[in-house]
This record gives C-alpha cells, sequence and structure tokens, in this order.
C-alpha cells in the first residue's frame, strides 16, 4: 500500500524529537548513540534490562506489557490493543507505527524486524497457553471532521503471524540479524505481510494511547 511519504516523516521527526534517551544499551542503540550492525543486534539481548519487572512480584497484566515494550522501543511504536483471544490461541498486538522509507527498503525491514523482536519478547510470558503471536503495525493518518475537528485512523502497513514456540526458539539463539530474521519470511515460519490494498484497523483499543497526543501537539493542535 502507498502512504503521504511527507506527512509520515514529518509526524516521525515530530514523536521522536520528545521521546528521549536512556543509559540502557538497547535503547541506545534506537536512539542512535549506539551504531553498527553488532549494536542493533543486540537490541533484543539486552532489553531484559527494560522489560524486567523492578518490583520482583512478576507482571500480571497485559498493559503493563505493553507499556514496557514502547519504554524498550523509545517511542518509535505506541501499542493501541493487546489481548489474547482464548477462542482462535492467538496473541494479537496492534502497534501505532510509522515508517521513515519504503517498506520494502532493507533499511524499513530491518527497522520492523527490531519491532517484531521487541513485542516477541515482550509478551512471551504473556502469551503462555497461545498458539501464535501476530503483530499488526497501524499507520496513523490525520483527517479533518466537519463536527469533531481533527481525527485519525489507521491503515495497516504490515502483518507477521509466528507459532510461538518458534518466535521462542527465534529469541532463545540469541542472534537477532536481519538475515536471520528474513529466513524466518523466506522459509514460512514468520508469515509476513503488506497489504496491498487500503486496510483500516477496525479493532477495539485497550491501552492508553499517546503518539495521537503527540502528533496533535506537534501540529498545533
Amino acid at each position: 500500500m502507498k502512504w503521504n511519504v511527507r506527512v509520515a516523516a514529518f509526524l516521525v521527526i515530530a514523536v521522536l524529537a520528545g521521546s528521549g534517551c536512556s543509559a540502557l544499551p538497547g535503547l541506545r542503540v534506537l536512539a542512535g548513540q549506539d551504531t553498527g550492525e553488532a549494536a542493533e543486534n543486540r537490541l533484543v539481548e539486552t532489553t531484559e534490562l527494560v522489560m524486567a519487572n523492578k518490583s520482583g512480584n512478576g507482571d500480571p497484566t497485559l498493559n503493563a506489557a505493553a507499556d514496557r515494550i514502547e519504554t524498550a522501543a523509545a517511542g518509535t511504536v505506541d501499542i493501541i490493543e493487546i489481548r489474547n483471544d482464548l477462542n482462535t490461541r492467538t496473541f494479537q498486538v496492534y502497534a501505532l507505527y510509522i515508517p521513515i522509507s519504503d517498506g520494502t527498503s532493507p533499511t524499513e525491514v530491518n527497522r520492523e524486524r527490531r519491532i517484531f523482536e521487541l513485542i516477541w519478547r515482550g509478551v512471551m510470558d504473556q502469551s503462555i497457553g497461545a498458539e501464535s503471536i501476530n503483530v499488526s503495525l497501524v499507520l496513523p493518518q490525520q483527517f479533518s471532521t466537519i463536527d469533531n475537528g481533527q481525527s485519525f485512523i489507521g491503515f495497516i502497513i504490515s502483518t507477521g503471524t509466528i507459532a510461538r514456540d518458534e518466535a521462542l526458539l527465534y529469541l532463545e539463539q540469541g542472534a537477532p540479524s536481519l538475515n536471520n530474521f528474513v529466513n524466518l519470511i523466506t522459509d514460512g515460519t514468520l508469515a509476513y505481510d503488506q497489504p496491498d490494498s487500503t486496510t483500516l484497523y477496525n479493532g477495539t483499543p485497550n491501552h492508553p494511547v499517546f503518539m495521537i497526543d503527540q502528533m496533535l501537539a506537534a501540529l498545533g493542535n
């Protein structure tokens, strides 16, 4: 699918400008303070420092898992829906995400794969009992309404479904990389798709959204 690249580029700059940095290695990678392929590949391995619950009491809620993923991703994703569907045994995550280049470019695929890896790690405990984990990335687009002013709709720009045990195996191997991620797609382990036609997000958000407020503030609304 196609999106307004100029708007998307403006919005991602606005969002990232206020996201701040962290002393944690994983966040330094995402913030651009630690560069190089080796540094990028350490991202998922170091994010357990962020994911860990410092209270020592464990994390019983999906909202808390979503919060930790957003923190680890340094504001590049905003989870809007996270739920465990007991009927289909699918753990579903919808996240707002703004691409910075064409969705088929190696740079964008590499950026997406780090988001997928973070989400897989972040929900591994909460997804116990699920057979698969499905991640959908949603591009928010602003539009004007007659009665309610500025509003937003979401376009699904990519989805990825993987068996939970395959995601766990991938993470435990401790070798996240673009090549290994692409191998998951090519061998059919990860069912990855970028819709050719317009696909709107029509789910039911159940997690607080911060990205929309930042966009409105950046646009002076």
